[in-house]
């Protein structure tokens, strides 16, 4: 999920970009740790200390567990 913003908020785009990188280091170490299938998005969100909704949005086809 993709949003244009009229303006530019370089606070929003940090903390933007702190947020894909939790989440993609937490599924990373939790892939590795249990493999794909046996991780759920909420653990995901949990495990980033992020929000389940930015975790559906990085993968816009998986349902939030």
């Amino acid at each position: 999920m993709t949003t244009t913003r009229k303006y530019n908020s370089p606070r929003r785009a940090n903390s933007a970009a702190a947020t894909r990188e939790a989440i993609l280091s937490s599924a990373h170490a939790l892939f590795l740790a249990r493999g794909y299938a046996g991780v759920t998005i909420g653990e995901i969100a949990e495990a980033g200390k992020v929000a389940v909704p930015p975790c559906t949005a990085a993968w816009a086809t998986s349902r939030a567990s």
